[in-house]
């Protein structure tokens, strides 16, 4: 219930925590976008290790020296040092001249205007915002579902078995797709609208080409590795105190989950590459249509 939700001490103090991390978060994206635009993987490398590094020291000092009472205080503390770090390390790359202000932009053949925004971009962040939101409640749908009729015992083990279950995602595919992100959208720079010349088209044969090879490997990668070893490493990384709950078992049942999720990744790199604002809203109207059907 709400109330035993509510119930650790310092909870208010804790979300107020977690919501300065997010809006942290969201400054340090703008850095983030930078860095990848230039393909600074460095960059990007020293920052996820050093927030890493910082949200686990942060979280064993809370639990291990601080009072029970503090231990969800202590892990907000840990996703405020993980915010922190990457926010550090992205605007040292980035360096003080770095400004978040609005500057008037001649936009050209567009109409020799000044205007704050490039209306071309606004119009596909725009897009890519309510698309974001859409995904933002499709993807946290799950927790919203069972944070009702299931106790906070069931909705541990399903965050457990969650947690694990895309260990296998995060650590293996998440590169790949991450990779496949980058490469197509330098690779299919151009508008899908001014694809027309011979090296626009070989450009996009040559990355749906790629996208088949990625795909045929995700697949036999998942057929080799999935099934014979998955019973096994359950075994071997859960603790023994959760092999008597239900976390086997919804555990068992990612192994169904998790072609889906490795090729919803690369099929989305590539998507993002080359669609339209109005594709996207398509995209969007069809996802939410077919997660209402599924509810």
């Amino acid at each position: 219930s709400a109330s035993a939700v509510r119930a650790p001490q310092h909870f208010h103090l804790s979300v107020s925590i977690y919501a300065f991390t997010a809006a942290l978060k969201l400054a340090a994206e703008l850095l983030y976008i930078h860095a990848q635009n230039k393909l600074r993987m460095d960059v990007r490398a020293r920052a996820e290790g050093a927030a890493v590094f910082s949200k686990t020291l942060a979280m064993f000092l809370g639990l291990a020296f601080a009072p029970p009472a503090w231990a969800l205080f202590a892990f907000a503390a840990g996703q405020a040092a993980y915010a922190l770090a990457t926010f550090a390390v992205f605007w040292n790359f980035c360096g003080w001249s770095t400004r978040y202000v609005l500057r008037r932009v001649t936009l050209g053949n567009r109409g020799h205007k000044d205007a704050y925004f490039d209306q071309e971009l606004l119009h596909l962040s725009g897009a890519m915002t309510a698309r974001s939101v859409v995904m933002h409640f499709l993807t946290e749908g799950d927790k919203l579902l069972i944070s009702r009729p299931c106790s906070l015992a069931d909705q541990g083990s399903y965050a457990i078995a969650s947690n694990y279950g895309s260990l296998v995602a995060r650590v293996v595919f998440r590169p790949i797709e991450e990779t496949s992100r980058i490469f197509f959208s330098k690779f299919l720079s151009s508008s899908p609208s001014s694809l027309s010349s011979e090296n626009d088209q070989e450009a996009l044969e040559t990355a749906v080409e790629l996208l088949s090879t990625l795909l045929l490997f995700t697949y036999f990668l998942l057929l080799l590795f999935g099934p014979p070893y998955l019973p096994l490493a359950s075994a071997l990384v859960l603790p023994p105190r959760y092999q008597q709950t239900s976390v086997p078992r919804i555990l068992h049942a990612f192994r169904f989950y998790l072609p889906a999720m490795a090729y919803n990744g690369v099929l989305e790199a590539f998507l993002a590459s080359v669609c339209t604002p109005a594709d996207l809203r398509t995209q969007s109207r069809m996802i939410a249509a077919t997660s209402a059907t599924l509810i």
